[in-house]
């Protein structure tokens, strides 16, 4: 999310996400992958064995969410769908 012309890291997708999104994402965002973060601000950070993969940020999507939490955080966010007729630099927190 864009918040004063910086990208700020809001949370993480893992629902939601069909076999035919994840063909059409896997050499889009393999082909943007950049080794720092993008993020201005608080970091995401690895949990439970993950790793971070960090890209370019190209990529809009449209996520349903339970709510923003205190902290500025997703809640429960769902994968919905890409928005390619969206510029990354237009997303804003809604809700």
């Amino acid at each position: 999310v864009y918040d004063r012309g910086e990208l700020r890291y809001a949370g993480s997708i893992k629902n939601g996400f069909r076999d035919e999104h994840l063909k059409e994402l896997r050499p889009r965002l393999k082909a943007l992958a950049r080794a720092r973060t993008p993020f201005a601000g608080e970091q995401p950070r690895a949990s439970g064995g993950d790793s971070l993969h960090f890209i370019e940020p190209e990529v809009v999507v449209q996520a349903d969410i339970a709510e923003w939490t205190s902290s500025g955080r997703l809640r429960q966010a769902s994968f919905k769908g890409l928005r390619d007729d969206k510029a990354p630099t237009e997303v804003r927190r809604e809700g």
